[in-house]
């Protein structure tokens, strides 16, 4: 009863009971020793050894013995040696050009300091002006309508091809750190922009597309060929006046080297509405002599596309960087591959490609590329084709449907998202571009990556009227940053 009524009886009367009942009741095992008897076989550690504060270098403070302190190592020791000069390791070692490696690690053949860097794409093939009507109804014959948009470029399947790798990379350099630590001196400084391998001829609208191309960031090569008297002095075609290629009176001559249009490029009218798109164009009349700007073909590209509109633009694209090989062998300069990737842009089948099937590495095809001597234009069809010239990579566009792929023995479809009010002008031309960008950047392992992105970037392109206008969206800098 005492023990239960402790808590009513005060601190003192608990502790005295809880004495009484500890002695009558003792706890079974060892006694717990005392805190004196414990600190006697279990001293503490001596952490003095362990202090690092400058406390512990002091002797004789506190706990530390002077013994265990730990004196610092005299700086004169290390003041004593000379320092060796800034400028000195400057002139030695050079900083490189921070250009050189702004956003995609280019090089330019005419710059100094970039030699030792992958330079940038070359395109090869049309140019064209696109003249694009947009109108809301389904035009009647014989009816004068007025268009609800109007927008005029440059245009051709590897031109807009080269549009789109221009401004993705420029979209590249604008998201670069080193942008703003080193700003571009333009477009296609140190290798920035890409190549344009092209026949753009002489006149008004050769002008008017040259400096269209310069405003989107794209270096042109016009590999014209010259007329006779364009011939006789070099470097006067330019300006030589068309009329002075006209044949004298009675005189014959070839028609198409003495017409004045002869030096203008071609031209395609579209007209987009509801039902779809109407196009007429003069298609490609210019011939085209690569040996013309040979020497001002980039040394190294990371990536070759052709779009198969011009044979001799195209093997001088697909030939570049081909090691010279020497013998009597047919197929040793297609066996020597350049170290970079040569694609392919099939939009239709010409005859002139099996002579240059074997120096392709990628093939990107639409559905009207129909070989031949394929009985059925299906797409295993068409890549079991394409596999007889080695080319073991094909990748099919469809329209709106997935697209497929048959790449180094395996086969896939990668879908497409759909686009309301898509005006699709174009489309297949920046899916080109675009995957040409990625595959310079992200190689040749992962194909549906390199799909994904290009179909996306199309999906863009087809969001707004015309070939331009898409460029200054802003899911394309959030495709690329994501990218």
């Amino acid at each position: 009863m005492a023990i239960r009524n402790v808590g009513e009886c005060g601190s003192s009367s608990w502790y005295s009971a809880a004495a009484r009942f500890r002695s009558a009741h003792p706890r079974p095992g060892p006694a717990r020793p005392g805190p004196a008897r414990f600190r006697s076989t279990h001293p503490r550690p001596d952490h003095a050894r362990f202090r690092l504060t400058p406390r512990s270098r002091q002797p004789g403070h506190g706990l530390v013995p002077a013994r265990l302190a730990h004196p610092r190592p005299d700086p004169a020791r290390f003041r004593s040696a000379p320092r060796p000069d800034p400028a000195r390791f400057r002139s030695t070692h050079p900083r490189p050009d921070p250009a050189c490696f702004r956003s995609s690690r280019r090089a330019s053949p005419t710059r100094p300091g970039c030699d030792n860097v992958t330079m940038t794409a070359l395109f090869a093939g049309l140019t064209t002006l696109d003249v694009l009507h947009r109108l809301d109804h389904v035009p009647d014959v014989g009816v004068k309508v007025t268009s609800t948009g109007f927008t005029m470029a440059a245009g051709g399947p590897a031109t807009n091809a080269a549009v789109t790798y221009a401004a993705l990379s420029a979209v590249a350099r604008s998201l670069s750190i080193d942008e703003a630590v080193a700003p571009s001196s333009g477009p296609a400084s140190c290798g920035d922009g890409p190549v344009l391998l092209t026949a753009l001829g002489s006149g008004p609208v050769s002008a008017f597309l040259a400096a269209d191309l310069a405003a989107a960031g794209v270096t042109v090569l016009d590999a014209t060929t010259p007329l006779a008297a364009d011939a006789a002095s070099p470097g006067d075609h330019a300006t030589a006046s068309p009329a002075s290629h006209l044949p004298e009176p009675g005189e014959r001559g070839p028609a198409q080297a003495s017409s004045p249009t002869s030096r203008e490029p071609a031209i395609s009218s579209i007209i987009e509405h509801p039902a779809g798109r109407m196009v007429a164009s003069t298609n490609a009349r210019l011939e085209a002599d690569p040996a013309r700007v040979a020497a001002e073909l980039p040394r190294r590209v990371g990536v070759v596309l052709i779009d198969g509109h011009n044979p001799a633009l195209a093997q001088a694209a697909l030939t570049l960087g081909v090691p010279e090989v020497g013998g009597d062998d047919p197929f040793a300069q297609l066996e020597a591959r350049p170290p970079h990737l040569r694609v392919l842009d099939g939009g239709s089948w010409k005859d002139w490609l099996p002579a240059l099937l074997g120096f392709v590495d990628v093939a990107v095809v639409s559905e009207d590329f129909a070989p031949p001597l394929v009985a059925r234009a299906g797409g295993e069809e068409v890549a079991g084709f394409l596999r007889g010239f080695g080319i073991t990579r094909t990748v099919r566009t469809r329209g709106e449907r997935p697209v497929q792929y048959w790449w180094d023995g395996t086969h896939g479809e990668v879908p497409v998202r759909e686009v309301a009010h898509a005006s699709t002008m174009g489309a297949g031309d920046a899916f080109h571009g675009a995957f040409a960008w990625a595959l310079e950047r992200a190689g040749d392992s992962d194909p549906e990556r390199l799909i994904r992105f290009a179909s996306a970037v199309a999906g863009v392109s087809v969001s707004s009227f015309g070939t331009r206008q898409w460029l200054a969206s802003p899911d394309l800098a959030e495709l690329v940053r994501g990218w």
